[in-house]
Parts: C-alpha cells; sequence; structure tokens
C-alpha cells in the first residue's frame, strides 16, 4: 500500500510538472516571440495625451512606426525620426523604451521615451512618457501618459 501510494504521488507531481512546463515559455523564448510580434510597419489609427484625442498628423504625432531588429523608425510631418528600443516581457503590462537617436531631427532628437506595450494581432498599443513609465495602457487627464493605438501595414 505504501509502494502504491508512493508511485500515486510521483506520477501526479511528474504530470503537474509536465503541464506547468509547458504552460510557461523560456524566457528565451518570450523575448523571441515578443520581438516576432512587434516587428513591421504600424499605422497610427488613434492618439491620445492626457485624456485628450490628438490628431494624427504634424511632427509630434507619428502616422507610422517601424520596427525592426532593436530599431525603430517613426514618421511624423513628412519626416523620418529613428532610434533603438529595448523591451521586457515579463512585466505586466509589457515595457518598452524608446530612445531616439542624437543624430535624428528635432523635436525628438535624443529623448528616451519609456512605456508600457500590449500586441493583440494586427493591434500594437503603446503608452508613453517622457517623465517616468506609465503602470497601465490608459491616458487620462494630467498624467502626461501619450497612448498610441496602430494598426499592422503592410510590409
Amino acid at each position: 500500500m505504501k509502494n502504491f501510494l508512493f508511485l500515486t504521488a510521483f506520477l501526479l507531481l511528474a504530470f503537474v510538472q509536465m503541464n506547468l512546463a509547458q504552460d510557461f515559455k523560456s524566457d528565451a523564448d518570450l523575448r523571441k516571440d515578443t520581438e516576432a510580434s512587434l516587428q513591421g510597419n504600424w499605422r497610427t489609427t488613434r492618439a491620445v495625451r492626457d485624456g485628450q484625442e490628438v490628431r494624427i498628423e504634424g511632427q509630434f504625432v507619428a502616422s507610422e512606426i517601424e520596427f525592426s531588429g532593436g530599431k525603430f523608425i517613426t514618421r511624423a510631418g513628412g519626416k523620418e525620426f529613428f532610434g533603438s528600443y529595448t523591451f521586457d516581457p515579463k512585466q505586466n503590462p509589457m515595457w518598452i523604451t524608446l530612445e531616439y537617436d542624437r543624430n535624428t531631427g528635432q523635436p525628438w532628437q535624443g529623448t528616451t521615451l519609456r512605456g508600457v506595450f500590449k500586441v493583440e494581432g494586427n493591434k500594437l498599443t503603446i503608452v508613453t512618457n517622457v517623465q517616468k513609465r506609465p503602470t497601465e495602457l490608459s491616458s487620462q487627464k494630467n498624467s502626461l501618459n501619450f497612448l498610441m493605438e496602430f494598426e499592422r501595414g503592410k510590409n
């Protein structure tokens, strides 16, 4: 009877561990999947600053953003602005940091935006703030959060 209980407990534990291993991705796989979900060209569909809708035109609101291998390009007001990005897929919501190059044009030259993001199919939501990293995917009045929603473009 003792052996039967021991064997049953052992098999149950092994089964639970197998299921847990399937549910959790390794850090490398999580990073790879997140990177793949960001890659490509995204067209801006909505912009909200401090809880107020903003026109998707001019030099302060990008009409699109393109991610590729740790680099990004935004297009706004007929100009291109570029930089690099890093992200942390283990945070909830996931963190992203956009660092505009010192060689890119004004007004973004050398600016760092800390943000959070979410990718759902062909929709990307990014909320950034120049002072502190947002904690949620929203832009409330006086938050200084800038929410942008994108739709995946054709590559």
